[in-house]
Formats: C-alpha cells, structure tokens, sequence
C-alpha cells in the first residue's frame, strides 16, 4: 500500500496561538479535563498536536484540549500539508478509529501496576480507567505495590511456625501470561458481578456456582457481564 506522507514538519508554537477548529465535534467532560491536566502535570508533552496551515495561522485538528488547558506553554505541533476537506476527514475519524480498538484488560491490569506513587489527582484518573474497562483500579495499584510475589515453598517458609497462619490452606495455581490475563480479567467481572471483594471469595463462588449446576443464589455472571 502506497502511504503519503502528509506531515510538512514539526513546529513548536505557543499553545494559545493555535486556532480551535469550528467543527471540532469533541466535547470534553470535567473529570477528563482533569486527569489529562494531572498527566501533564506529572508527565508532560509526550505527543503532539496535529494542525494545517490556513491563512489565519495554524487550525487545529487533533489536540484541542491539550492547546485549551496549557495556553502559554510552547507545544509540539505536527504541521501537515492537508485540505481542509481531508482535515475533516481526520478529524471525524482519529478518535473514533483509536476507540475500536479492543482492550486487553490484563495488559492494562499490568501497566497500571507498574505506576509509581501516583498522587490524588493520578489516582483519580486511574480510578476512572479503572471503572471505564470494569475493575477497582485502586485495588489493583494497592495488590501490586503491597503484595510480595513468593514461590510456594518461600511463601510456606516465611509462615512457618506462625501459629496464626494454621487455620488458612493456600492453593497455588500456576498459569501461563495469556491465560492469568484471562484468568484475572474473569475474575474482576465476576467480582464486579458478585459483589466478592477478594480472589479466594471469586474462586470459591464460581466453583460453588458450577458444582450447583448453575443455580446458585445471585445473579448470573455470564449473562450479567454481557449485559
């Protein structure tokens, strides 16, 4: 497939003297206002805006609420060389063409994992990725910052002698990356289902659930996460 190349260059610009498009479709709601002001707080410009030359100056078509909340910072601009006709089409298409894409719950699970001390404002953002792909993000930063991995012999050493530990069995399953992303993607839908907090009450449930033939009490998770 023969691709052209439509950017002309990358310009740094004052953010204020980018022009909004008037078609610009996009409305951004508070609490998205909000994380991306956080990131770029704690991150900053890490893309840039994409723009068109125009007789007035340079209009925007992907960025918008990045030039809106930092107006006297100098921004990364992608200068293309694009019609207004093809902006358009840009601009109907670029995000709606980034959201078909199909999250793989698990991949983000990790990623979000791996975020260090985020503060209240990156909390909240995270809060709300967590609650847009269906799982408690917070607890999920609070399991994978507190909790220590341990082969099971480790794990049975550090406890041993503890008589308070005498009461509790540990079941240890081993499974490959794909399918413990599977497996925890499963487990927070049905957690989310099922009200259970923990993955010993998940495990537990679900295999309640199928020794009753699937007719135990509460609602039923496979018709409930597709709903």
């Amino acid at each position: 497939m023969d691709v052209r190349d439509r950017i002309k260059e990358l310009r740094r610009v004052p953010a204020g003297e980018l022009i909004p498009n008037p078609k610009n479709w996009r409305v951004h709601p508070e609490a998205q206002q909000d994380g991306l002001r956080a990131m770029l707080e704690r991150v900053g410009y890490a893309d840039a805006v994409i723009a068109r030359e125009t007789d007035a100056g340079l209009m925007l078509i992907d960025g918008h609420l990045r030039a809106e909340i930092t107006p006297d910072a100098i921004v990364p601009v992608l200068v293309t060389d694009l019609t207004e006709a093809e902006a358009d089409e840009v601009l109907a298409t670029l995000d709606p063409l980034a959201a078909l894409a199909e999250p793989d719950v698990g991949q983000l699970v990790k990623l979000l994992g791996g975020i260090e001390e985020p503060d209240a404002s990156i909390q909240a953002l995270l809060e709300d990725i967590g609650d847009s792909y269906g799982f408690n993000a917070t607890t999920l930063l609070e399991q994978e910052t507190q909790a220590e991995y341990l082969e099971p012999d480790e794990w049975l050493l550090k406890h041993e002698g503890d008589t308070s530990m005498d009461h509790l069995k540990a079941l240890v399953l081993h499974f490959d990356e794909e399918r413990y992303g599977q497996v925890m993607e499963m487990a927070f839908t049905i957690g989310e289902a099922r009200n259970l907090d923990t993955l010993p009450d998940v495990v537990y449930d679900a295999l309640e659930f199928v020794l009753r033939g699937g007719s135990a009490s509460g609602p039923n998770v496979a018709t409930d996460a597709t709903d």
